[in-house]
């Protein structure tokens, strides 16, 4: 399995190709669509330029994204060669109730 080098936001950039993509940047396109909570993007090795983009949402409440929505949005508002060129997405779910306790005393 290939090695995902994670960056946080604002530090460090994803180098597709010769340019230097700052990941806080895009971040911050992608959280303005109304559907989406949050979102990480992080650097991938790619085929062709050795490392490609790749964001990870998560949804709002009872919001989902299809596959085409992101690149749309994202892509008249930043430079093309900083759209994330692969995608994840994921629905905010409740929080489960924490387990019992076991202690018995």
């Amino acid at each position: 399995m290939p090695a995902v080098r994670r960056q946080m936001a604002g530090q460090g950039a994803i180098k597709p190709g010769a340019e230097n993509v700052y990941p806080g940047e895009v971040e911050k396109v992608i959280v303005e669509h109304p559907a989406v909570l949050g979102t990480v993007v992080i650097g991938v090795p790619g085929p062709q330029w050795g490392e490609a983009i790749k964001a990870v949402c998560v949804c709002k409440r009872d919001q989902q994204v299809t596959a085409a929505e992101p690149i749309e949005f994202v892509g008249g508002r930043i430079a093309r060669y900083k759209n994330p060129s692969t995608w994840s997405s994921c629905l905010r779910r409740r929080r489960p109730p924490p387990a019992p306790s076991t202690d018995r005393r």
